[in-house]
C-alpha cells in the first residue's frame, strides 16, 4: 500500500500517536520530537532548579508539577539526554508516572510513599537521596491528603507556596525550602504578557516549525512528496499546509488560541496543541493514508466541499472535534455583526457571480480558484461564511475585529503580575463601582442597596460602602518588560474600616460582566449563579459593620436623590430617622 506521506507525518502530531508519549527516564530519540522541541522559559527554570539541587549537600526533592500532557515528561527526557545537564540528572532518581504502582497489590499512593520515603517526616534530612518527581496537581493533592500524617512537612511546603491553588498569594520561604524545590507548569503558558497585551511568539514558533523548510523537518519533506504527485492540485491537505506557511495565518491562529486560554479559561497542553494542528490540517473525512482510497475521496469532492475543508472555514465549523475547536466556534467571526462588512455581505447575495469576487479578493487563501461544474451550485450561506472568515484571516488587525475588553484585561494582567499598584487603579475602581451597582443604583456615589429577605416595591435601603483596596507595596513592584510566569486571574483585596478585609478573584468573563454592570446592565438570576463569588463578595461588604452604619431609605422614584436616613446618634445614644432635603 502506498501511503500519503503528508498525512502519515502529520499523524505523528495526534494525541493517540505513539510519538506523542514521552518517558522521562529515556532520552528522546525521535527525529520529529527533537525537531519540534521549542525552548520555553520553564525549561531554564527547571534546569537551574535541578543544577542547584544536584550540587546541594544532603537530600533534595524537585517537584515537577502540572497537568496531563503539558510536556513535563518530554522536557525531563530532553534534559536527561542533553550533554550539558546529563551529569546533574545522573544524581537523581526520576519518578515519572505518579499514577503507577510497583505491583498489583499496591495503590499508586503506596508506590509514591516508597519513592518519597526519604522525604517523610520521619526521615527528612537524614539521607542524601535526590529525587525528581513529575506529578500532576490532582495526584499530588490526593496523595498529600491521604498521607498527610506521614508527609506533613511536604504538605506544608506545597500549601505555603500555593502550588495547587496557584493564585499569586505565595507566602515567604520556610525551613524546608533547601530540601524541597518545585516548578509548576500551570504557571507557564503558551503566551507571555507585555504592557501592550499578550505575545504569542511561542505558538507562532511552533506553527512555523511544523511548516519550515528545514532539512530536519520530516513534515516538510512529506509536503514536497505531495507536490510531486500528479494529483497534488486537488489535495485539500496540501492547500491547508500551504496556508499555514503564511505568517499572517500563524499569527491569527495563535491569537485565537490565546483567546481560548484567557476568555474560556481552557487549559491547553502541548500534546493537545499538536493534536489541534493535525486536526486543522487534516479534515477528519479525509484522514485516509492509503493513497488509492484518498484519491477516490478527493476526486468526488464538490467545490462546496473544498471550501468547507479550507482551514479558515473548517476552524470554526467543527465544535465537536475537541474542546479547542468548541471554544474557537464561540469566537467565529461569521456569527458576529460588523456594520462595516454588512454591505459587502448583502452585495454577495445580489452579485451575479460572487465566486469571481472571492477568487480575486482571497486568491492566496483559496489555494486555487473556485470553479463550478455545469449545474453545480454553492449555498449563499456558505459563500457569506467563507467571505467573513477569509476576511478575518486577511485583515486581522482591522478595527472591526478590535476587542477593547480583551486588550484592557490582558494589560491589567500584566500590571497585576508585576505588582504594579498604580496600574491596577482602573480595575479597582471597576470593582468598586460594580459593587455599588450590583443590586441596583442611586444617583449618589458609594452607596449600595442592602438586600432584604422580602421584596419591597415601595422602598429601598442603602448604606455607605467605604471600600478601600489593599495595594501591593511599592518596593514589591516588578519592572519586568515581559512576564512569562503568571496567573491568568486577578485577585484583589479590599478593606473596610476598622479591620475587615475581603478578597475577590476576577477572570475575563467576570471582568466583562462588571463592565456591562457599570454601563447599566443589571445581573439576572443566571449571572448571580454563574458569578456567585462576586455576588457573595457584594453581600459580605454590604453587611460588614452594618450595625454601626447610617442607613438611607429611598422611595422608589428613580432619578431622584435619597429620601430618608436612619442612624445612631452617639451623643444622645439614640436612633434617629430623618427626612433628607430634596433638591
Amino acid at each position: 500500500m502506498q501511503t500519503h506521506q503528508l498525512i502519515t507525518q502529520l499523524g505523528k502530531l495526534k494525541e493517540s500517536a505513539k510519538e506523542a508519549i514521552a518517558n522521562a527516564n529515556t532520552p528522546i530519540d525521535d527525529d520529529l520530537k527533537n525537531y519540534l522541541h521549542i525552548s520555553r522559559p520553564v525549561e531554564q527554570v527547571l534546569t537551574t532548579l535541578i543544577s542547584e539541587a544536584a550540587s546541594a549537600a544532603g537530600s533534595a526533592l524537585v517537584l515537577v508539577c502540572g497537568n496531563v500532557g503539558d510536556g513535563k515528561s518530554h522536557l525531563l527526557a530532553r534534559l536527561r539526554g542533553n550533554e550539558m545537564t546529563a551529569m546533574d540528572f545522573s544524581r537523581f532518581h526520576i519518578h515519572n508516572d505518579a499514577t503507577e504502582s510497583y505491583s498489583p497489590e499496591e495503590t499508586c499512593n503506596d508506590t509514591l510513599s516508597q519513592v518519597l520515603r526519604p522525604f517523610s517526616d520521619a526521615f527528612l534530612g537524614t539521607t542524601d537521596q535526590k529525587v525528581i518527581l513529575a506529578i500532576n496537581l490532582g495526584t499530588l493533592s490526593n496523595f498529600l491528603e491521604e498521607r498527610k500524617g506521614d508527609f506533613s512537612r511536604l504538605k506544608r511546603f506545597v500549601e505555603r507556596h500555593r502550588i495547587i491553588e496557584a493564585d499569586g498569594l505565595e507566602e515567604g520561604a520556610g525551613s524546608d525550602d533547601h530540601i524541597f524545590r518545585y516548578v509548576n507548569f500551570t504557571n507557564y503558558h503558551f503566551y507571555s504578557l507585555r504592557a501592550d497585551g499578550p505575545q504569542t511568539d511561542l505558538i507562532e514558533t511552533l506553527l512555523n516549525r511544523i511548516v519550515d523548510e528545514s532539512p530536519r523537518n520530516p513534515i516538510a519533506r512529506a509536503y514536497h512528496w505531495v507536490c510531486e504527485q500528479p494529483w497534488s492540485a486537488l489535495c485539500p491537505i496540501k492547500t491547508n499546509f500551504e496556508l499555514l506557511r503564511n505568517e499572517s495565518t500563524q499569527k491569527v491562529i495563535a491569537n485565537l488560541l490565546v483567546a481560548c486560554l484567557i476568555k474560556e479559561k481552557q487549559i491547553i497542553s502541548f500534546r493537545q496543541l499538536l493534536n489541534f494542528v493535525h486536526d486543522l490540517l487534516v479534515p477528519y473525512p479525509l484522514s485516509q493514508p492509503d493513497v488509492v482510497k484518498y484519491l477516490a475521496l478527493i476526486q468526488q469532492l464538490s467545490e462546496e466541499d473544498r471550501l468547507q475543508y479550507l482551514s479558515p472555514y473548517y476552524l470554526f465549523e467543527n465544535p465537536n472535534l475537541s474542546k479547542i475547536f468548541y471554544n474557537l466556534h464561540q469566537l467565529d467571526p461569521a456569527v458576529r455583526r460588523y456594520e462595516a462588512l454588512d454591505e459587502r455581505a448583502v452585495m454577495l447575495f445580489t452579485d451575479a457571480d460572487p465566486l469571481e469576487w472571492l477568487n480575486a479578493e482571497f486568491a492566496p487563501w483559496l489555494g486555487r480558484p473556485v470553479q463550478l461544474k455545469p449545474n453545480e451550485r454553492i449555498r449563499h450561506e456558505l459563500i457569506i461564511k467563507t467571505f467573513l472568515r477569509l476576511n478575518y484571516f486577511k485583515y486581522p488587525s482591522s478595527p472591526v475585529y478590535h476587542d477593547d475588553h480583551f486588550l484592557e484585561y490582558t494589560q491589567a494582567l500584566f500590571t497585576y503580575n508585576n505588582n504594579d499598584a498604580a496600574g491596577l487603579r482602573n480595575m479597582i475602581e471597576l470593582v468598586k463601582k460594580a459593587a455599588y451597582s450590583w443590586n441596583g443604583g442611586t444617583s449618589e456615589k458609594n452607596k449600595a442597596i442592602v438586600p432584604g429577605t422580602v421584596k419591597n416595591t415601595s422602598y429601598r435601603v442603602f448604606k455607605q460602602l467605604g471600600l478601600r483596596a489593599v495595594l501591593p507595596r511599592r518596593e514589591d513592584k516588578k519592572d519586568r518588560v515581559v512576564v512569562n510566569e503568571f496567573s491568568q486571574e486577578i485577585t484583589l483585596k479590599f478593606g473596610i474600616p476598622p479591620d475587615q478585609s475581603f478578597v475577590i478573584t476576577i477572570d475575563y468573563s467576570l471582568y466583562v460582566l462588571l463592565q456591562n454592570v457599570n454601563a447599566g446592565y443589571r445581573p439576572n438570576k443566571i449571572d448571580r449563579h454563574t458569578y456567585i463569588n462576586f455576588a457573595r463578595f457584594v453581600e459580605q461588604v454590604t453587611f460588614a459593620d452594618i450595625q454601626g452604619q447610617t442607613l438611607y431609605i429611598d422611595e422608589i422614584n428613580f432619578g431622584f436623590p435619597l429620601d430618608y436616613k436612619f442612624e445612631f446618634n452617639e451623643e444622645y445614644q439614640e436612633f434617629t430617622f430623618s427626612k433628607l432635603h430634596r433638591a
